[in-house]
């Protein structure tokens, strides 16, 4: 597995990360790729909060206060359940 390097921006410390990492979307990138409204976004996620084919949450920012981040797997899910295929 390769990895990339680099150094922390913060502490100055060398990071080294390994690739490939999965990527992760923040609410405004879902809400565009999916294509809904956030409120739409956020009743959905309401209603499937413990959906077995969403993965376990991850959060990026202040405690309590966090960011839900998504994976591509939960992007693709969230999709096909909102998005009809034919109209």
């Amino acid at each position: 597995m390769a990895t990339a390097e680099g150094i922390c921006l913060s502490c100055g410390h060398k990071v080294a990360v390994p690739l490939p990492v999965e990527p992760l979307f923040n609410r405004a990138e879902v809400c565009m790729l999916v294509p809904v409204k956030g409120s739409t976004l956020a009743s959905w996620m309401t209603r499937h909060r413990n959906d077995p084919n969403l993965s376990p949450p991850k959060y990026i920012g202040r405690a309590r206060r966090g960011r839900r981040l998504w994976t591509a797997d939960d992007v693709r899910y969230i999709r096909a359940s909102l998005v009809r295929g034919h109209q």
